[in-house]
């Protein structure tokens, strides 16, 4: 037995990793398992290797999101009427799962936890007026700027509904900033962003996306395949989509006129519904793979990466698991958005499609380019792995409990 026991509170069942949230969780998962017990609250089916990271695991359903579209439909109603019950945004509603709602409240009512983990917002708002514990808000994004950046590239009426979802969405997230115990942020512009918010500042500490690099090392040696673009992504996640939508209109054509040689292959995968994997196999030169279980088989086959976003906060795992995997990637600004230091050497940025296309046309016919930047994204995504996490999670769960020296012998354990 460790030390200290927590409570780590996640609608994103930690595996398998695919997007960014559910390799967030579980490397923060793994880095909590160093120095605590931890008991996991969350959605979805049985996975061994998270059991094998908890003390107790708690699957309040074995859906969330991978759910059929009858129990879609009941989910998006209940937040309906979850919103106009409680003047809560829909954006939140949407993302609280009852059943976890209500487990969650009632652990951390009666339940001694040293702390409690609530991963994304929706957690936390369910939390903050019940926990006896120290509450750690750990913010993936800064919620109400991603969605305001949303509402920027959407269209009418769609624009004025994310708008005001931005406007509420704000009001909630500065509330949970200003009442936790300690809030972890991804990145510099994001802690700035929701210090911003607080009325009383808590403590705000970043805490970089981390991958594990050992789980890229197949890619790292594999040869890539010549001519392969790949975009991978959660594209199910609508900011996602609207870069992939960008890129499919403006990139990929251009991607077409390279001569007489033969066009590049580009290959989407990731998560996505059947709806959007048709339409992205209707697109000459595009081949969707929908929901794969592994990505690192399609990073080790990949010539270059494409990271096309639009709409972002935080960082993207997506140029980080590029870096990983020993590929030279092509993103946009927001897509190394919180990774200033860059662009230029440990990958190729523009905001501009023309460039873009011209960009990954480059980096798949000039072998010295392509050797140099994936070499220098290797050297700079070394503090990225998650073992790096472990001192600093340690350090902001000592501050927190006020049990600094019994996580120091756990550390020793």
């Amino acid at each position: 037995m460790k030390a200290l026991r927590v409570l780590f509170i996640t609608r994103y069942n930690p595996w398998p990793p695919h997007g960014g949230a559910r390799i967030h969780n579980f490397n923060i998962l793994q880095a909590l398992n160093h120095c605590f017990d931890v008991d996991l609250l969350t959605v979805g089916p049985k996975e061994p290797i998270v059991d094998a990271l908890c003390r107790r695991v708690i699957r309040v359903s074995p859906y969330y999101g991978d759910e059929t579209a009858m129990l879609s439909a009941r989910r998006w109603a209940a937040a309906g009427m979850a919103s106009m019950l409680t003047k809560q945004p829909l954006w939140l509603s949407s993302k609280t799962h009852p059943a976890m709602r209500r487990e969650g409240r009632r652990l951390a009512a009666v339940t001694d936890y040293a702390a409690i983990h609530a991963s994304e917002l929706s957690s936390a708002v369910d939390l903050i007026d019940v926990t006896r514990a120290p509450l750690i808000y750990d913010a993936h994004n800064c919620e109400w700027s991603l969605l305001a950046k949303r509402a920027s590239e959407e269209r009418f009426p769609a624009k004025s509904l994310v708008a005001r979802e931005a406007l509420a969405l704000r009001r909630a997230e500065a509330r949970v900033v200003s009442t936790a115990d300690a809030v972890l942020a991804v990145s510099d512009s994001d802690r700035d962003k929701l210090r911003d918010l607080a009325v009383e500042r808590p403590p705000i500490h970043v805490l970089p996306n981390m991958i594990d690099l050992d789980h890229y090392a197949v890619p790292r040696e594999a040869a890539p395949s010549p001519g392969m673009i790949l975009v991978p992504g959660k594209w199910d996640w609508r900011p996602n989509a609207i870069g992939l939508h960008w890129f499919c209109d403006e990139v990929v054509p251009r991607l077409r006129n390279v001569g007489n040689g033969p066009a590049p292959r580009v290959v989407v995968a990731g998560l996505m519904t059947p709806a959007m994997a048709t339409r992205l196999n209707r697109i000459d030169g595009v081949t969707a793979i929908r929901n794969p279980p592994d990505m690192t088989p399609l990073f080790a086959e990949a010539s270059v990466i494409a990271a096309p976003v639009l709409v972002s906060s935080g960082t993207r795992l997506r140029l980080i698991e590029a870096m990983a995997s020993g590929r030279p990637a092509v993103t946009t600004g927001p897509g190394a958005l919180g990774m200033e230091g860059g662009a230029g050497s440990a990958w190729l940025q523009t905001d501009d499609a023309e460039t873009f296309a011209h960009y990954l046309l480059n980096l798949m016919s000039d072998a010295e380019l392509w050797r140099r930047v994936s070499e220098t994204g290797w050297r700079f995504v070394q503090p990225y792995d998650w073992r790096a996490s472990i001192d600093l999670l340690r350090a902001i769960y000592g501050a927190v409990t006020g049990t600094s020296s019994a996580v120091e012998e756990a550390r020793n354990q």
